[in-house]
């Protein structure tokens, strides 16, 4: 990273310090190559995408997010966690330990 790490928020992103240590690649570096992976007809299929698109710096047009198709009862800005989306539609319990972005 280009900037020193304050917070690694190793709860919800499962990064440590230590698996960062040595790390060299940049935001550019990560950015060059998702859009080599994923061509922007792509339908990227995930879970409160806009965040990590965000932190990416990323925009794509072809995103199916289950934050917008199972909305929060409460509404905006509440959203269904993806733990409480999976036992509820599909009957299992997943993230029980600490969350792993990796």
């Amino acid at each position: 990273p280009a900037k020193s790490i304050t917070n690694y928020n190793t709860e919800h992103s499962g990064i440590t310090k230590e698996q960062m240590e040595g790390v060299t690649t940049t935001i550019q570096d990560v950015q060059r190559e998702l859009l080599e992976m994923i061509p922007c007809e792509t339908i990227l299929i995930g879970h409160s995408l806009e965040n990590d698109l965000q932190r990416l710096k990323m925009i794509h047009a072809n995103v199916i997010d289950t934050c917008a198709l199972y909305p929060h009862k409460r509404g905006a800005p509440y959203r269904n966690a993806l733990r409480y989306l999976t036992e509820r539609f599909l009957g299992r319990k997943i993230q029980e330990g600490s969350h792993d972005s990796v």
